[in-house]
């Protein structure tokens, strides 16, 4: 039997067995999904996806070297559409909330008979079996066999994200805008600047461990292991990282330093209560801008001391506050769960910038908030919390989450309460 090259292109629903509505609407869903996968396909090859549950795949004969392209120009079609494809779906309240896919595509020499629908090959096996591994939700994965046949200017919009002991190969992730992008406000083409407080050097920052849980900077070392791609020329990511600290003196020089024509993500606390009630100001700068927002909106997070009785209840000294309109909501750590919060607001030293606060009464609350905001699935679910359409751009909002003191699993993060910010 012949032998011959192909470029695969696999795509499936992710956390489809978790989709709750009527059976009868997500057969809907994944007919509509279908339909559309089809057609973008055949707008750059002639190619039958086959259909099996809740995902799908094809084969593109490689006659020649624009062939490697062709295949994924087809992926990026698709990714690009699914944000029109959820519209109509959730418009025709056949779903709530948008569909999750993973696309990815490799290439493998196969056997196959006259037809391209008869192919036989171990490797297309492993290939469709190990999507997870292989793919991440709602973007684009290439193996490195792919990659290397597109053009440099082409190749330019991928960036490497994991090796596969199953592929034996590289894998590269499109730079695709996604929801997360869109938390980061990394959509206005401003530059993206991290700053924290920490008492140790920034250069200690490039050999913390992500899972080493010391707040602040190594929900930094997080940020930048999720984001860090996104330093390239379309999405600027400058001054990366770089600490506060002073007195509040300081403030004036931090506002010129890194406050105009830029995006900010602002880590730990504002401040913090030592055990007589005393107030210590932690990041000058979150400090700062909070007090500024709360002049002229209806920001209401605070950091406040515990009262008498949740005193006699906890030994902590800190207790996250946020009102729900008409009351006050507190939050105070205990020996099992911890709170942080975050806070999404225009960057009032920045006509089009924006600010992202992300804090926690202890460290661990804190490296949990930049896992929050870096979880799809988590944003998602804030966004229903909102009561904000999925399809429109993320608001301005204040939210408060808990943690378990001893995980930052993005799977057990909860969101308590939250507010859109006008």
């Amino acid at each position: 039997m012949p032998r011959s090259e192909i470029a695969v292109i696999h795509i499936d629903i992710a956390g489809h067995s978790k989709i709750n509505i009527p059976p009868r609407d997500l057969q809907k869903a994944r007919k509509y999904l279908q339909k559309y996968v089809s057609a973008l396909v055949n707008v750059q090859k002639k190619s039958e996806v086959s259909w099996a549950g809740d995902g799908g795949w094809c084969a593109i004969q490689i006659d020649e070297g624009t062939d490697f392209v062709i295949a994924v120009d087809a992926a990026v079609d698709i990714l690009n559409m699914m944000h029109r494809i959820n519209e109509l779906l959730i418009r025709e309240s056949i779903i709530q909330d948008p569909l999750n896919v993973r696309i990815c595509v490799h290439t493998m020499n196969v056997e196959m008979d006259e037809s391209i629908d008869h192919i036989y090959a171990d490797e297309l096996n492993t290939f469709l079996k190990n999507e997870r591994e292989l793919s991440i939700p709602n973007n684009l994965v290439i193996s490195r066999e792919i990659y290397k046949e597109l053009k440099p200017n082409f190749q330019q919009s991928f960036y490497e994200w994991a090796f596969s002991e199953k592929l034996g190969s590289k894998l590269y992730c499109y730079k695709h805008k996604t929801i997360i992008e869109d938390m980061l406000g990394l959509d206005n083409d401003l530059p993206v600047k991290l700053i924290f407080h920490c008492i140790q050097h920034t250069k200690d920052v490039e050999n913390i461990s992500v899972n080493k849980i010391t707040g602040g900077l190594s929900g930094l070392a997080l940020l930048i292991e999720k984001i860090g791609h996104l330093s390239d020329n379309n999405v600027p990511f400058a001054s990366p990282f770089c600490t506060l600290g002073g007195t509040p003196d300081s403030c004036e020089d931090w506002i010129n330093r890194f406050g105009h024509e830029s995006n900010l993500i602002l880590l730990d606390s504002p401040h913090y209560f030592d055990g007589d009630g005393n107030k210590h100001v932690l990041n000058w700068a979150s400090d700062h801008v909070i007090s500024a927002w709360k002049k002229n909106s209806n920001l209401s997070i605070s950091l406040t001391p515990p009262n008498k009785d949740e005193r006699k209840k906890s030994k902590e000294n800190n207790v996250v506050t946020i009102s729900d309109g008409s009351n006050i909501k507190r939050f105070i750590a205990t020996t099992t769960f911890d709170f942080g919060f975050v806070i999404r607001m225009k960057n009032p030293f920045c006509e089009d910038g924006i600010i992202l606060i992300l804090a926690g009464i202890h460290s661990t609350a804190t490296h949990a908030a930049n896992e929050i905001i870096t979880n799809p699935e988590k944003i998602v679910e804030l966004l229903n919390l909102l009561q904000h359409p999925k399809n429109c751009p993320i608001p301005y909002f204040e939210a408060v989450f808990t943690t378990p003191r001893d995980c930052t699993d993005p799977n057990v993060l909860k969101w308590k309460t939250a507010n859109v910010l006008t």
